[in-house]
């Protein structure tokens, strides 16, 4: 799937939606699957957009990169942020509410503060929450007073929505002011570095998941040699971990033979001697980290053929 960053653009199909209530703008869709694949293009809209998770497992592009929900978590969709459906495992239940901008005027965030902005690293919420129950609370209740529309229920749809959002910022603080954290662990060089190239937050997080410090640096050079964007530079740690894995597993199998040639020649040694005709034992113990070898030879045998 492509990267919806990269992918924005007047190409990308722009959905217009289309609210049953003008003075309430939000839009409710449930939607039934039972096969994986593709589900939903690539597309924008203006309206923010919340997705529950009820049943199965969906891979959402968008901002983030690719974000995996399933049963219990909730995905959002920032104001013109691109985005496309694939499902991961079906069937699938998959609850969608498309919210007009001017429900969040004055409410936690303006919605211009909600509007996706292009190449950005910086979204107002996190894509995906996982398994909140009390946020999964609030947009259960919202869905079936929306969908029911008794009377009254605007007043618990909006109470429940503005709910959602109220722990969403604060998600979303919480979040940012752990990665700022985090980010100050990395040596002081590099945050100069990144600094100095004016480099984002997602390229500092990308580092952060290498733990050498030379590697670190080496990653960052080629990152500033090629001016690599957020993208190839994950990209890039990606493979730094594959070739360690890959060398980890070249030296595993040099070990593992190394110790399979030294019991095989103790072995044809003892079989080119005979010794086992002789009443002699050769047995082998594996303890864990160690291999024992043991070889009981009767005292009684007076000539070997060496």
């Amino acid at each position: 799937m492509k990267n919806t960053t990269e992918a924005y653009n007047p190409s990308v199909l722009h959905e217009e939606i289309v609210m049953p209530n003008a003075d309430l703008p939000i839009n409710f869709i449930e939607h039934h699957r039972d096969a994986t694949g593709p589900f939903c293009i690539l597309h924008w809209h203006s309206e923010i957009e919340l997705a529950y998770v009820s049943q199965g497992v969906v891979v959402v592009n968008c901002n983030a990169g690719t974000v995996e929900a399933g049963p219990g978590d909730m995905v959002f969709i920032n104001s013109n942020e691109p985005h496309d459906y694939h499902i991961l495992a079906a069937p699938i239940e998959l609850f969608c509410c498309t919210i007009g901008l001017p429900l969040f005027q004055g409410r936690y965030i303006t919605g211009y503060e909600s509007q996706f902005s292009p190449g950005s690293s910086i979204a107002v919420f996190q894509n995906h929450v996982s398994g909140d129950e009390q946020i999964n609370r609030y947009f259960l209740t919202m869905w079936e007073e929306g969908r029911t529309q008794e009377k009254g229920y605007e007043y618990a749809v909006k109470s429940n929505l503005y709910g959602i959002l109220s722990l969403m910022v604060r998600h979303h603080i919480e979040s940012t002011i752990s990665n700022k954290i985090r980010l100050l662990s990395l040596p002081e060089d590099i945050q100069e570095i990144l600094v100095d190239n004016k480099l984002t937050e997602r390229h500092a997080r990308a580092l952060l998941k290498v733990e050498d410090d030379n590697s670190r640096m080496g990653i960052l050079e080629k990152v500033l040699k090629h001016g690599l964007n957020v993208k190839q530079t994950e990209k890039l740690v990606d493979d730094y971990f594959k070739q360690r894995e890959l060398k980890e597993r070249e030296r595993n199998k040099i070990r593992h033979i190394s110790y399979k040639l030294y019991i095989n020649t103790l072995k044809r040694a003892f079989n080119d001697m005979e010794l086992e005709k002789k009443g002699a034992t050769f047995s082998q113990e594996d303890l864990g980290n160690d291999l024992r070898v043991t070889i009981v030879i009767p005292k009684e045998i007076d000539s070997m053929v060496v």
